[in-house]
C-alpha cells in the first residue's frame, strides 16, 4: 500500500447522553438537545466572604450530562467500560463492518481519559483493551495503541491507525474512545482549579460522558468489498502546546497553530467552511482558539461555521474525536453541511492537540 492511500471511514457507532447510537446522536446534536441536569452526586464548592473555597449549603449538585441508561453503580473503570462496550456494539451492529475471517487482521486502537490521580488509578492502559476483546467474542484481533490523553489523543490514535493500515501491519482498526466525568473524585479536582461550571466559576465546563467506535480501512479495500465508506480521512496533526491550562499564562497558541496547518496543508487550497471543535465554556480554551483564528486568518477563512458540541454534551474527553466525526458523518449524509468536507480540532490538558480533516465521498461512492 503506498504512504499516502486514501483511508476510509467504514462504520460508526456512540452512546452519548443524547443518544444510544451514533445516528441518534449525530441527528440529537442538529436538533440542540441537550440533558443537562443537576445531578445530587457531587455539590460544588461555593465561595465564603473572602473567596475561599467551602462546601455549598442546600441539596444541589452539580450540572452534568450523564447517560441514564448505564448500570447504577458503575464508576469510574466499570463505567469507561460499559461506554466503550455500548458504542462497540452499536458499531459492530452495522454490516458494513462485517468483513470475511480470512481478510487479514484487525487492529484496535483506544483513546482514554487524560491521566490524573483519579484515573491513573483506573488502569485503563491495561485492562479496557483485553476487557473489551473477551466481552465481544474477538480472540483474534489484538489492542494495538492506547493514548490516555483526552481530547487530542482522541484525534492522534487516529493517525495510529491510519499509519499501521498504510504499513500493512493489518488490513483494518476499530478506533474506540470513551471518557467520563461522572465520577466523584474526579469533579473535586476539577472543581477545586475552578474548571467546572458552578457558583465560582460561571466560565467552567459542564462534565460529561460518552464513548464512540470507529472502522477505519483503506479506501481501495472498502471499494473491493462494496463497503458503505462514510467519509474519508486527510493527514492527521498534532502539536504541543508549552502553556497549559494548568499554568498561569494563557495558552500561546503554538501547539494548536502547528496541528491545524499540519492538516490543512494535506488538503485542498480553499478554506474550510466547516469547522468542529472541542471548545467547552472554559475561558482557557476560547482565548486559544481566538488567538489561533487570528493566526491562521487566512487559512481557516472567514466564512467558516464553528461547530462545538460541548453545548448539546458537556465535556466528554477522550470521546471528543469520535463525537466530531460523527456529526460531520451526519452532516454529510443529510445534506446539511454547509460544505463536502469538515476540519476537526481538539486539545488535552497537557498541551496535546490533534488536527484532521473528514471528506464526504464522492457521490456514487458511499453505501
Amino acid at each position: 500500500m503506498t504512504p499516502r492511500a486514501a483511508i476510509a471511514i467504514t462504520g460508526i457507532g456512540a452512546v452519548t447522553p443524547i443518544g444510544a447510537t451514533a445516528i441518534e446522536t449525530a441527528a440529537s446534536l442538529r436538533a440542540g438537545i441537550c440533558r443537562f441536569r443537576e445531578a445530587g452526586f457531587y455539590v460544588p464548592l461555593g465561595a465564603d466572604d473572602d473567596g475561599g473555597a467551602v462546601a455549598r449549603d442546600g441539596t444541589g449538585g452539580v450540572t452534568a450530562s450523564a447517560v441514564a441508561a448505564l448500570p447504577a453503580p458503575a464508576v469510574g473503570a466499570a463505567r469507561i467500560f460499559e461506554l466503550a462496550l455500548r458504542a462497540t456494539r452499536d458499531l459492530l451492529r452495522d454490516r458494513s463492518v462485517a468483513v470475511a475471517p480470512d481478510s487479514g487482521p484487525t487492529g484496535w486502537f483506544l483513546a482514554l481519559p487524560e491521566e490524573d490521580a483519579v484515573t491513573a488509578s483506573w488502569s485503563l492502559s491495561k485492562s479496557l483493551g483485553p476487557a473489551l476483546l473477551d466481552r465481544l467474542g474477538d480472540p483474534a484481533s489484538s489492542v494495538a495503541a492506547v493514548r490516555g490523553q483526552g481530547g487530542a489523543g482522541s484525534l492522534a490514535v487516529l493517525g495510529d491507525a491510519v499509519a499501521a493500515i498504510r504499513g500493512g501491519a493489518i488490513a483494518r482498526a476499530i478506533v474506540v474512545g470513551a471518557d467520563t466525568f461522572i465520577d466523584c473524585d474526579r469533579l473535586s479536582l476539577l472543581d477545586r482549579d475552578l474548571r467546572i461550571k458552578s457558583p465560582r466559576a460561571s466560565a467552567g465546563m459542564i462534565p460529561g460522558e460518552a464513548a464512540t467506535a470507529l472502522m477505519l480501512e483503506s479506501a481501495a479495500a472498502a471499494v473491493r468489498r462494496r463497503a458503505r465508506v462514510l467519509a474519508t480521512l486527510g493527514e492527521v496533526g498534532t502539536g504541543d502546546e508549552p502553556q497549559t491550562i494548568a499554568g498561569d499564562r494563557e495558552s500561546s497558541g503554538r501547539g494548536l497553530t502547528q496541528a491545524l496547518r499540519a492538516a490543512l496543508a494535506s488538503g485542498a487550497s480553499h478554506a474550510p467552511r466547516w469547522v468542529l471543535c472541542d471548545l467547552n465554556g472554559e475561558a482557557y480554551r476560547a482565548v486559544e482558539w481566538g488567538t489561533v483564528s487570528v493566526r491562521l486568518a487566512r487559512e481557516l477563512g472567514a466564512s467558516a461555521r464553528l461547530t462545538h458540541p460541548a453545548d448539546c454534551l458537556g465535556e466528554v474527553g477522550a470521546a471528543i474525536g469520535g463525537v466530531l466525526i460523527a456529526q460531520a458523518l451526519g452532516g454529510f449524509a443529510r445534506g446539511y453541511a454547509p460544505a463536502p468536507e469538515a476540519l476537526l480540532w481538539a486539545g488535552s490538558d497537557r498541551g496535546l492537540r490533534a488536527a484532521v480533516r473528514v471528506l464526504a465521498p464522492p457521490p456514487g461512492v458511499e453505501g
